[in-house]
């Protein structure tokens, strides 16, 4: 009974180890091809790079503008949406649909107070802050999948899409300057689903059943 138990655990780590490169080559598959997609965005080489469990595209101030202290997307960050969001999408719809597990807008912005707030409140409101421009591009992202043509892909979208504020977690980490472009950004969190642990189950338990 032991030695059957032995070999059932290394099944179950090989097996595992065999989907997390299987993982690995999607992540490497869809990076390859997003920095396709973005070669012409004026992103830095390592603003679309792997994280984890998933591919990020980091979008700085400069190219997804917001109006000072409101979640307003600027008509530059409309058109960086409006040029870059469709072809992506189609991209993760077409050739990734059964690869993605979610898609999470994350906002970040820096540490800087509206005078009289103590630190607590200014990092409440930035919190809030940046959750409304997150959901601000999940809004401004479906727009652009609008129409008849585009519904399966904006259903499957709207099942995968989710906005998600930070605040001042990227600019706290960094303990940089207090009013710093660099911490206002945007990113686009593409998880790469990860099925080993129940694929392997589910053979253990053939295994089993025989």
């Amino acid at each position: 009974m032991t030695s059957l138990v032995v070999i059932f655990i290394l099944l179950f780590l090989a097996f595992v180890h065999e989907q997390v490169g299987k993982q690995e080559n999607v992540k490497d598959n869809l990076l390859a091809e997003l920095q396709k997609q973005l070669k012409d965005a004026n992103l830095q080489k390592d603003n679309i790079r792997k994280e984890g469990d998933a591919v990020v595209i980091i979008v700085p101030e400069g190219l997804m503008n917001f109006e000072t202290g409101k979640s307003d997307l600027k008509d530059g960050g409309k058109a960086f949406l409006a040029k870059y969001f469709p072809p992506i999408s189609n991209l993760l719809f077409s050739k990734f649909s059964g690869d993605i597990d979610s898609l999470i807008v994350e906002g970040y912005t820096d540490r800087q107070r509206v005078p009289g707030m103590t630190d607590e409140q200014g990092e409440a409101r930035n919190l809030q802050l940046s959750q409304d421009r997150s959901m601000k591009v999940v809004e401004e992202s479906l727009h652009d999948l609008e129409g008849p043509e585009r519904a399966a892909e904006r259903d499957f979208f709207l099942d995968r899409l989710s906005a998600s504020g930070r605040g001042e977690q990227w600019a706290k980490k960094d303990g940089g300057p207090t009013n710093n472009p660099e911490y206002r950004r945007v990113i686009f969190r593409i998880r790469v689903r990860s099925t080993a642990l129940t694929e392997a189950a589910e053979k253990i338990k053939a295994s089993l059943r025989q």
